[in-house]
């Protein structure tokens, strides 16, 4: 994959997010601190966002990261995908 400026990831990942919630209007941006699980992220659409974020970003999420409180906001999910991107961080 190319390299992806911080801005493109999040922007990607913003919008991978908003694809996979059912009750988000998409009128507007996500807020990073919705509970996406409120907008109509359950268990399914859950799984089905973790492979397709470890698809387009080619990273692989550790067990410890596997947590319903990972993909609690958005915020809370960009924290564990830029760790994944970049392990020093």
């Amino acid at each position: 994959m190319p390299e992806m400026t911080r801005p493109d990831w999040e922007s990607d990942l913003e919008a991978m997010v908003a694809d996979h919630l059912p009750d988000f209007g998409g009128e507007t941006t996500l807020d990073p601190a919705t509970s996406l699980p409120s907008l109509g992220l359950d268990s399914l659409s859950t799984v089905r966002l973790l492979v397709a974020i470890e698809d387009r970003f080619q990273v692989e999420f550790p067990p410890e990261d596997l947590a319903p409180a990972t993909f609690r906001t958005l915020e809370s999910l960009r924290t564990v995908v830029a760790r994944a991107l970049d392990p020093s961080e």
